[in-house]
């Protein structure tokens, strides 16, 4: 049987802050090159029925998500940000520039063995890199891979790009399926470089949209 994926829609890869603020207290993990470990502390999040009543989005597989939250940041959140996504939140500085963001929007592909599924799932991936970048000919992709994300097996492309006004921009687009069913979560990250302290590509790990996405459980 043919995998097969929903498509993405080109609305969802944009640095704009969404309306709502909040703020919590802080986090930590272990942090090793594309490998995180330990699970962020600060604002949980459960995408489910009742997230999806409330604000008129589709959740075909369930998921929990941690926000972790620093002192002196602020956090932007948007239920269903548009196209088929289910979540988008912004991480700024007490200033409101924007740090990095995460964005979660649901895919099905086939109960093929899990192998083949994070091969075919490349082409997601590709998908995600093409909507998000604005000038492939200023982009670069720095490595794609399949790893363990907490308990579920991924894949993942990491791209650099020129956002313009924004600077360099770290791109992290990481597909996830549910080993249980044919549905998925694609997590897009894009980070600000100028708005952070990197010194390697490796840093965006330590970030807030990283913490995020290793506390994502189905």
């Amino acid at each position: 049987m043919k995998p097969i994926f929903n498509a993405l829609a080109a609305s969802l890869f944009s640095l704009t802050c969404a309306p709502v603020l909040a703020q919590e207290s802080g986090a930590s993990v272990n942090i090793s090159p594309l490998t995180i470990e330990g699970l962020s502390i600060g604002k949980k999040i459960v995408v489910g029925a009742a997230f999806a009543e409330r604000f008129g989005v589709a959740v075909p597989l369930p998921f929990e998500i941690v926000i972790p939250t620093i002192e002196g940041q602020n956090i932007y959140y948007d239920p269903a940000p548009g196209g088929n996504g289910i979540l988008k939140v912004t991480f700024t500085t007490s200033e409101d520039q924007v740090r990095s963001n995460i964005q979660i929007v649901p895919f099905t592909i086939d109960m093929i063995p899990v192998e083949d599924r994070l091969q075919a799932l490349r082409s997601l991936l590709q998908q995600a890199l093409d909507t998000s970048i604005p000038d492939p000919d200023r982009a670069e992709v720095l490595i794609v891979q399949t790893f363990e994300m907490g308990p579920y097996p991924a894949i993942e492309a990491v791209a650099k790009y020129d956002g313009g006004d924004d600077g360099l921009i770290i791109l992290r687009v990481v597909a996830i399926p549910d080993p249980e069913s044919v549905n998925g979560l694609m997590v897009i990250m894009n980070t600000v470089a100028k708005n952070n302290e990197m010194s390697v590509i490796t840093d965006i790990l330590e970030f807030e949209a990283a913490k995020a996405l290793n506390s994502i459980r189905f």
